[in-house]
């Protein structure tokens, strides 16, 4: 616990008016100070007991990304039955992701929303966490820490369409089997589970006594090709946010997104295959986030 600059004018001015009234005795004075003492020192308990069992867990976004701030929610917990927390303020060590809980109840938690930044992409780590309050009468801050261990991911900043000239290459114009539509007719296959039920073949079910759907030809839709050259120190970690902007645009376009990295001093080249969808995306993105920093 530490005194507050409230708390350090209340101590100075209870200290002068104790001063006063043994100089003059003035029993009028006495009457003043005594009280002023009792709240100082009944501040003490009751500022321990607030924050005594309190403990916190984060609640952080899907995603981070670097150099931007990330809105997630601290959860507040109160251990103890039939005493409330009030006026508690939860924050990372170091002063960042900050938020008060007006009113915890007891055996209870409340969810109150904090904003994380991180200034560098790769994996961060977060340690300790700071329960801090001046309840009841803001002279003194009283705090407890408890460890909640966690390792992030960031990713790079997602790279605007001014830094974007055009995707570094798109390749795949092909014929790809898909069952019933138009197209060519290739022929049946056995129904598999999430094919659409007008592709089925009714003919051929019956005569074989199992679904069989109607398989086509239809052109296959392109894919954007990310390519992230061999940079190094700034342009490096230019490549890798213009990289990740270009993955985010071609998934929101619903394009399929392949990824090569040049190989360079400290990196090892990487070639992967076109994806479709969000979970390919944070592939993607994972991959970006955790290469290395290049000087």
């Amino acid at each position: 616990m530490r005194v507050t600059r409230d708390g350090l004018v209340f101590v100075l001015l209870a200290t002068a008016l104790t001063g006063v009234a043994m100089v003059s005795g003035n029993n009028l004075l006495f009457l003043v100070v005594a009280p002023l003492w009792s709240v100082w020192l009944i501040q003490w308990p009751l500022g321990r007991l607030n924050v005594y069992g309190l403990g916190a867990r984060r609640i952080l976004p899907a995603e981070l990304y670097a150099g931007e701030a990330a809105t997630g929610h601290w959860l507040v917990l109160n251990a103890r039955r039939g005493l409330s927390a009030r006026g508690v303020v939860v924050e990372e060590a170091g002063g960042l992701a900050t938020a008060t809980a007006a009113r915890v109840a007891a055996a209870g938690s409340l969810r109150v929303a904090a904003v994380w930044a991180f200034p560098q992409r790769g994996a961060a780590q977060l340690g300790r966490v700071r329960l801090t309050s001046t309840w009841p009468f803001g002279l003194m801050e009283h705090e407890v820490t408890v460890d909640v261990p966690a390792e992030v991911l960031v990713y790079p900043t997602p790279g605007t369409r001014a830094q974007r000239a055009t995707p570094r290459s798109r390749h795949g114009q092909a014929e790809a089997p898909r069952p019933g539509g138009g197209g060519d007719f290739l022929g049946l296959r056995p129904y598999r589970q999430g094919d659409a039920p007008r592709a089925i073949h009714w003919p051929a079910t019956a005569r074989l006594g199992r679904p069989m759907v109607v398989e086509r030809a239809r052109e296959a839709e392109r894919a954007v090709r990310v390519v992230v050259p061999d940079r190094s120190g700034a342009a490096w970690e230019r490549e890798l946010s213009r990289a990740c902007g270009e993955v985010h645009r071609a998934t929101e376009r619903g394009e399929a997104v392949s990824l090569r990295v040049v190989a360079g001093e400290g990196v090892d080249g990487m070639e992967l295959p076109a994806g479709r969808g969000q979970a390919w995306r944070r592939q993607l993105l994972d991959r970006l986030a955790l290469l290395p920093e290049r000087g």
